[in-house]
């Protein structure tokens, strides 16, 4: 039996030990089913809760991605990126090549601004990490200046490949829908 001792407020001021009232609790009946029912109740909230956080999570991320892409693709479209990049083209004039790996680095940065609120890069590894990525003109092109180009964004144009780089998943990305093609 526990009894708990209440005090009433008085203007004239507080009251002695003897003046209190007691209020005397009765015992629970049900054995402390109670406490193994809330613990129970509890743990399955807290499981219920933390599986919802991890969905919401992940939706946090893909809309993020979602958005980081959005502003690279934004970016990419304001600027020239209709350069010939041939190994030929590229020894010709090689300062339009720069330029090119220039405008390319400034997209690749711009998405990496937002990709990196919820990635983390592929040399820190991590639950959510990114992938590196080599860019190539052409298969056999090894020495063009888009092999330069390694991050873990991956800018394709049209008759581009763009291959995964000391990654265990051995991605790789072309766009085949038509060859890249400066004459039309």
């Amino acid at each position: 039996m526990v009894s708990v001792f209440l005090e009433e407020s008085n203007i004239a001021g507080p009251r002695t030990q003897s003046q209190q009232k007691a209020v005397v609790i009765p015992p629970s009946k049900d054995g402390g089913a109670t406490y193994v029912e809330a613990a129970i109740a509890t743990g399955v909230f807290l499981f219920f809760c933390l599986g919802l956080i991890e969905i919401l999570q992940y939706f946090y991320v893909v809309i993020v991605l979602n958005f980081a892409v959005q502003q690279g693709v934004d970016l990419a479209s304001k600027l020239e990126l209709e350069v010939p990049t041939s190994t030929e083209d590229c020894q010709r004039d090689l300062e339009s090549c720069n330029r090119y790996v220039a405008r390319v680095r400034k997209i690749q940065n711009e998405v990496l601004r937002y990709a990196n609120l919820v990635t983390s890069s592929a040399d820190a590894g991590g639950r959510r990490s990114r992938i590196k990525f080599e860019h190539y003109y052409a298969p056999g092109q090894d020495n063009s200046p888009l092999h330069e180009l390694v991050s873990e964004v991956a800018v394709v144009r049209p008759g581009e490949i763009v291959k995964s780089k000391n990654s265990p998943y051995n991605i790789t990305f072309e766009v085949p829908t038509r060859k890249y093609d400066m004459n039309g």
